[in-house]
Order: structure tokens, then C-alpha cells, then sequence
């Protein structure tokens, strides 16, 4: 196996992350009741749908399934699609690798994420109410 460089693997990286954060909001928009537990869960199913995939196409659909999620929007398509994409480019096991070895700092990075997308969306909604009121 050819030895995949950084900043192939950062790019890979952060196509995982966005694959993740539509995931999520697609299991959690399934399922308020999910919320409590959604993190742990994601991650969890993540990690073991690494370790029985030989592809990140397969991981994805394997992902998917564990979470019952039957179907992703048009955002999280485009995801997905980047991520198989790179993953093909870059090479399908140092993927794989990435996901099962690094699962609890890609899940740090998608909750931070996450966390600052909230943030501006609860700030572009104060800031427009601010001009409306």
C-alpha cells in the first residue's frame, strides 16, 4: 500500500467530518428523542462500520444502516459523494485506517463543528432580529 500523504489525509479528514455532521443531522431530524445519546451513538457506529467495510462507499451505507437512517438530503448526497470521491483518489484503506484509528478525534472535530455552526446561526437569527424589532 502506497503511503498516503498528510495533506491527502487531511482533506480526507474533513470530508469524514462533513459526512458525519450531515449524518447526524439527518438521524437527529428522524428523532429528537435520539438527542441525549446521539454522540456516543454516532461514534460508535462509526467505529464498527469501519471495521466491516472494504470501502468508504460500503462504510457509508453500513454507517447509514446501523443508525437506521434510510435516505440523506441533497446536502448530505454531496457529502458522501466527496468523500467517495477522495477516498477512490487517495486510496479506499488509508480511509478505512483513518476512521478506525483516529474515530474519537474526528468526533471531536464534527461536535466543535457542530457547536460553531450553532453559534452563527443562533447569531445571524439575534442579528436579524435585531434589525426587524
Amino acid at each position: 500500500m502506497a503511503k498516503v500523504s498528510e495533506e491527502k489525509l487531511e482533506k480526507i479528514r474533513t470530508a469524514i467530518v462533513e459526512v458525519l455532521l450531515e449524518v447526524r443531522r439527518v438521524y437527529l431530524r428522524e428523532d429528537m428523542k435520539r438527542a441525549l445519546k446521539h454522540w456516543e451513538t454516532l461514534e460508535n457506529r462509526a467505529l464498527s462500520a469501519a471495521r466491516r467495510s472494504g470501502s468508504m462507499d460500503e462504510w457509508m451505507t453500513l454507517l447509514c444502516r446501523g443508525l437506521q437512517i434510510p435516505t440523506l438530503d441533497s446536502s448530505g448526497c454531496s457529502a458522501v459523494m466527496e468523500l467517495s470521491h477522495l477516498a477512490r483518489e487517495h486510496g479506499q484503506p488509508a480511509a478505512l485506517d483513518l476512521v478506525e484509528r483516529e474515530t474519537r478525534s474526528l468526533m471531536a472535530v464534527a461536535r466543535l463543528a457542530a457547536d460553531q455552526r450553532r453559534d452563527e446561526k443562533d447569531a445571524a437569527k439575534a442579528a436579524k432580529e435585531a434589525t426587524n424589532g
